[in-house]
C-alpha cells in the first residue's frame, strides 16, 4: 500500500503581503519613509519670541515705566511718597489710568520692533562669530563617558546641556545688535518721553502722537537740523539722544551675555532649564547690567525731555555732578530696580517658554 506524504497546506497571504511580495520580486524601491518635520530657523524663533515677549511685558508693566520716567526728569507729583506705589497712586489720582498709560503706543511699537530685531540679530551674529572663529568657540558640553573610546554601554550617554557660551562673542553680538536697534527705534523713545512728560492742561488735551510727530518734523525736519533762531529749550529732533542710546548698548549687551552665562550654569545635564531658573537668570542679569550702566539711562531721559536745558551729554553730566554730586547720576535707581527687574524676569520666562513651545511642536 502506497503511503503518500501529507502535502503542506498552501499558506494564505494577505493583500498587504502580496503587494509587498510583488514589489520585492519586481525590484521596485520601497516607499519612502514619512518626512520628518523640519525645525524652525532659530532667528525666526528669536524674532517672533522676542517681539511677543517685549510687547506683553511692555503693556503689563508700562505704568511703572511711566512713573520712573517722570521721576528721572524731575516731574514728581506734589505730596507723593518717594516709593513706586505712592507715585503710581498719585498719578492715577490726578490723571487717571490714561495718565499712567500716556505714551504707551510709541513705546509698545518700539519695544515690539526692538526686541524682535534685537534677539534675531543677536542669534545670527553670535552664530556667525562662532562659525568664523571655531578655534576659540567653546566645545560642546558632553559627559566624559560619551567619548567613542569608551567600551562600556551603560555610561555612554551624551549630555544634553547646550555648549558653554563665549562671553566675548556674546558681548560683541549683543552690542552690535543693540546699536542697530537703537538707531532704528530711537524716535519711538523720544515720542514716548515727550508724551509722558507733557504737562496736562485743563483747557486743552495733550497733543496726539501724530500731531507731536508732525510738530517735530515741521520744526526740525526728518534729520532734526536746528535753525539759527532756535533756543536750547525749543523743539527737539526725533533722533535726539541717539548718540547716548548707541553708547548705552553696553546695558543690553551686558544683560544678555550675563543671562546666557547664568542660563548655562542653571541648566542641568539633561538640558532642562526650569522656570524658576529662567526667572532667576532674568532678574540677576538685569540687576547687574542696571547697576553698571544706570547713569546713561538717566542722561538719556534728561536729554530727551521737553525743554531740555542741556546742550549735550557732557554738559548734562557736568551740571548734574557739580550740583548733585555723583549720586545725582544714580537718582531714581531704587525705583528703576523695582520697575525693571520683574519685567526682565517675565520677559525671559516668556521667551524661553516660547522657544520650548516652537521647538517642541517642530519635533512632533
Amino acid at each position: 500500500m502506497e503511503v503518500r506524504a501529507p502535502q503542506a497546506r498552501p499558506q494564505r497571504t494577505s493583500r498587504r503581503d502580496a503587494a509587498n511580495g510583488a514589489s520585492d520580486d519586481s525590484g521596485a524601491p520601497p516607499p519612502p519613509p514619512p518626512a520628518e518635520p523640519r525645525p524652525v530657523a532659530s532667528w525666526k524663533v528669536e524674532l517672533s519670541g522676542g517681539a511677543l515677549a517685549g510687547l506683553i511685558v511692555c503693556v503689563a508693566f508700562y505704568p511703572l515705566e511711566s512713573v520712573e520716567a517722570r521721576m528721572q526728569v524731575g516731574q514728581l507729583t506734589a505730596g507723593a511718597k518717594r516709593s513706586l506705589a505712592g507715585l503710581v497712586a498719585a498719578v492715577a489720582r490726578t490723571e487717571g489710568a490714561r495718565g499712567l498709560y500716556r505714551g504707551v503706543v510709541p513705546t509698545a511699537t518700539g519695544i515690539f520692533i526692538n526686541m524682535g530685531l534685537y534677539f534675531a540679530l543677536y542669534d545670527h551674529l553670535r552664530t556667525r562669530l562662532r562659525k568664523t572663529f571655531p578655534a576659540t568657540s567653546p566645545p560642546s558640553s558632553l559627559s566624559p563617558s560619551s567619548s567613542p573610546s569608551s567600551s562600556t554601554t551603560t555610561t555612554t550617554t551624551a549630555s544634553l546641556k547646550p555648549p558653554r557660551p563665549t562671553m566675548g562673542f556674546d558681548l560683541v553680538a549683543a552690542a552690535v545688535s543693540g546699536a542697530a536697534c537703537a538707531v532704528i527705534v530711537n524716535p519711538f523713545w523720544v515720542l514716548k518721553l515727550r508724551r509722558i512728560t507733557a504737562p496736562p492742561t485743563p483747557t486743552a488735551a495733550a497733543p496726539s502722537l501724530l500731531a507731536l510727530t508732525r510738530s517735530i518734523i515741521a520744526t526740525q525736519g526728518i534729520r532734526g537740523i536746528r535753525t539759527h533762531s532756535e533756543t536750547v529749550g525749543g523743539e527737539r529732533r526725533l533722533w535726539r539722544g541717539t548718540l547716548i542710546s548707541v553708547l548705552g548698548v553696553v546695558d543690553g549687551a551686558l544683560q544678555l551675555a550675563t543671562y546666557d552665562q547664568m542660563k548655562y550654569r542653571l541648566t542641568d545635564e539633561r538640558g532642562v532649564f526650569p522656570a524658576w531658573a529662567q526667572l532667576l537668570a532674568g532678574a540677576g542679569s538685569r540687576t547687574l547690567a542696571l547697576v553698571a550702566t544706570y547713569p546713561y539711562q538717566l542722561l538719556r531721559s534728561v536729554l530727551q525731555q521737553q525743554n531740555c536745558p542741556y546742550r549735550g551729554v557732557l554738559h548734562a553730566t557736568r551740571h548734574i555732578v557739580s550740583t548733585e554730586g555723583v549720586r545725582g547720576l544714580y537718582k531714581g535707581i531704587g525705583l528703576n530696580l523695582t520697575r525693571s527687574i520683574p519685567p526682565a524676569a517675565c520677559m525671559f520666562l516668556i521667551l524661553e517658554q516660547f522657544r520650548l513651545a516652537i521647538n517642541g511642536a517642530a519635533t512632533k
